[in-house]
C-alpha cells in the first residue's frame, strides 16, 4: 500500500503476541495488537504470504468456525431447556432447594408481565399427592400483580409458600447475588413444582406461557420468553456461563443498513446503572449501517468509558458488537418499542458459549432430579399429581434431537430450520471443505513455485557438459597458442643468429 519495507534504513516489524485469548477477541475489538512495520499499523495491509493467511485464519475463518459452534450450543441449550422445565423429577425424589440459571441485572427494576396461559405453583409430598397449588396471578393465592417487579413476584410466592404447611414457616424465595431467583422450603419432606396451562381451569392442557420482561423499569416489554420455569431457568438441563456484559446483533451482510420506518431511541442500563445510564440515548435512522450506528454510540460522551460499540467481521457478513467495558451486566433496550433491536437482531451475545456449556451439574451429582415426568392433573380428585414412572418430558427430549429447530445465521452457514445433527454435519463439512480447499491451494502453489525454480535454475545455473566442451576448445586454443609462440620465438632466435 506504499508502506516502505526496504530502504537505506532498516524497517523493523514487530508484533506483541496476546498471552490468552478468548472467544470475544478480535482485532477489530482492538483485543489483538498490530502488525508493526515501524510505527505503522499494516495489519490490514498484508493481502498474501504466510502472514496474510495467519491472520486471515484469526481474523475471519476461526472467528466463523467458532461462530457456529456457539450458534449451535446455543439452540441446543435453548431448545432442551425449554422442554426440560416443563417437567419435573419423578417421586420420590424431593425438589425443595432450587436456584435458577437466568441471571437478572436488577430484580427489583425489572418488572414481568404474563399472557397465553396460567402459571401454577405446586406442592407435593413425598407420594407426589398435591398438598397446595396456587395460580401466579390468582388473589386468593400468591397473588401477584402482572406487571410488577421480579422481587415482588418473589416475595409474593415467599408469602404464600409459608402460609401452606408449619414446616413452611422459613420457606424463602429471594435472588442472589448474581441475580438469579433461588426458592428453599426448608424441609425435605415437601417438593416444588411448576407447571404452565392453557387457561385458569385445573387440567386444561400444558403450554407455555409468554413471560415479557421490562430490562429497564420503564413500562416497556423489552423481550419475551416461553416457560415461567424456563424463564427463570428454575429446571435446565444445560447450564453455561454467558457474557452478560456483551450484546451483540445479528449477522447482516457487508452493505446492510436498517430497516426501522422512522428514527428510534436505544437506550443503555447496565447493573451500575438499572434504569438508565444518564445521558446514554442513541438515536439511530432508517437507513443507517452497523458502522453509523457504532460511530454514533461511541460518540456519545455520557456513554464514553462506559459503552463500546465495534463492528466485526463474520463469515462475510459483519455483526454490531455492543459491550459494557468495565465488566457490568448489560442491557440495550428501545425507548417505545423494539423495532430497531428486533431488525439489528440485537441479544445478549453466545460467542464462546460452546466452551462453557455443560449438563447441570445438579443432576450430574443426584440423576434421580432429571425432569423425565411432567405435573399432571387427578381427574378423580381434582388435583395435581407426579408420578413415580412419567416419561412425558424424555420422550420430548429424545423427540427433539430429531426435529428441526430454528438456527441463526453464523459464521458462513445461513439462517433455518435443521436437526442439531445435521447443523453439526454442516459444520463438519464446511471445515473439510475448507481443508481440502487450502491443501489445493498448497499444492498449486508448490508447484508453481518449483517451477520458478526450475525456470531460474536454467537460466542462472552451469550445464557441466557445455562447459567441459567449452574447457577444451579453450585448452586446445591454449596449445595452439603456445606453439605459435614457440614458433616465433625460434624465428627471432633464427634471426638472431643470422645477424650475428
Amino acid at each position: 500500500d506504499g508502506t516502505t519495507l526496504v530502504d537505506n534504513q532498516a524497517t523493523t516489524v514487530s508484533h506483541v503476541p496476546l498471552t490468552q485469548v478468548n472467544a470475544s477477541d478480535s482485532y477489530a475489538a482492538g483485543s489483538f495488537n498490530g502488525i508493526f512495520a515501524g510505527v505503522r499499523d499494516i495489519t490490514s495491509s498484508l493481502k498474501s504470504g504466510k502472514l496474510a493467511g495467519l491472520v486471515n485464519l484469526r481474523d475471519d475463518v476461526l472467528p466463523g468456525m467458532q461462530a457456529q459452534i456457539d450458534q449451535l450450543a446455543s439452540s441446543l441449550e435453548q431448545q432442551v431447556n425449554q422442554v426440560s422445565n416443563q417437567g419435573t423429577a419423578a417421586v420420590p425424589a424431593s425438589i425443595n432447594n432450587i436456584t435458577g440459571s437466568t441471571q437478572f441485572m436488577a430484580p427489583s427494576t425489572q418488572n414481568v408481565t404474563f399472557s397465553g396461559g396460567t402459571t401454577n405453583v405446586v406442592l407435593y409430598d413425598s407420594s407426589g399427592k398435591e398438598i397446595a397449588s396456587s395460580a401466579i396471578l390468582d388473589p386468593a393465592g400468591i397473588n401477584f400483580t402482572n406487571g410488577g417487579s421480579l422481587s415482588s413476584l418473589a416475595s409474593s410466592m415467599q408469602t404464600w409458600l409459608q402460609a401452606q404447611d408449619p414446616q413452611l414457616a422459613n420457606a424463602t424465595v429471594s435472588f442472589n447475588a448474581k441475580g438469579q431467583m433461588a426458592v428453599n422450603l426448608g424441609t425435605d419432606s415437601i417438593s416444588v413444582g411448576f407447571i404452565d396451562e392453557q387457561s385458569a381451569t385445573k387440567g386444561s392442557g400444558q403450554s407455555d406461557v409468554s413471560v415479557g420482561l421490562d430490562l429497564n423499569g420503564d413500562g416497556q416489554t423489552d423481550t419475551t420468553t416461553q416457560g415461567f420455569s424456563n424463564f427463570f431457568g428454575l429446571n435446565d438441563f444445560f447450564t453455561s456461563a454467558p457474557n452478560v456484559s456483551q450484546w451483540s446483533s445479528g449477522l447482516k451482510p457487508a452493505n446492510y443498513t436498517l430497516t426501522t420506518t422512522s428514527a428510534q431511541t436505544l437506550q443503555f442500563s447496565d447493573s451500575a446503572n438499572p434504569t438508565g445510564i444518564p445521558g446514554g440515548t442513541v438515536t439511530v435512522n432508517p437507513t443507517d449501517s452497523l458502522q453509523t450506528i457504532a460511530a454514533a454510540i461511541n460518540s456519545n460522551a455520557a456513554l464514553s468509558g462506559i459503552i463500546q460499540a465495534i463492528v466485526v467481521p463474520e463469515g462475510g457478513g459483519q455483526r454490531l458488537v455492543v459491550r459494557d467495558v468495565l465488566g457490568n451486566q448489560l442491557a440495550v433496550t428501545q425507548a417505545g418499542g423494539t423495532s430497531a433491536v428486533t431488525a439489528l437482531g440485537l441479544a445478549q451475545a453466545n460467542n464462546g458459549l460452546s466452551q462453557t456449556l455443560a449438563v447441570n451439574q445438579t443432576l450430574v451429582n443426584d440423576s434421580s432430579l432429571l425432569p423425565s415426568g411432567a405435573i399432571q392433573l387427578d381427574p378423580v380428585t381434582g388435583k395435581f399429581v407426579v408420578g413415580s414412572s412419567d416419561n412425558t418430558i424424555a420422550l420430548k427430549l429424545a423427540n427433539l434431537m430429531t426435529s428441526q429447530v430454528s438456527v441463526s445465521a453464523a459464521g458462513s452457514l445461513p439462517a433455518g430450520n435443521i436437526t442439531f445433527g445435521d447443523y453439526a454435519g454442516s459444520i463438519v463439512a464446511q471445515s473439510s471443505s475448507q481443508t481440502a480447499v487450502a491443501q489445493t491451494n498448497l499444492q498449486q502453489a508448490t508447484a508453481l513455485q518449483s517451477s520458478v525454480q526450475n525456470q531460474q535454475a536454467t537460466i542462472s545455473g552451469v550445464n557441466l557438459d557445455q562447459e567441459m566442451s567449452q574447457l577444451l576448445v579453450y585448452q586446445h586454443s591454449y596449445a595452439a597458442a603456445a606453439k605459435v609462440i614457440s614458433t616465433t620465438q625460434q624465428l627471432f632466435d633464427a634471426l638472431t643468429n643470422m645477424v650475428n
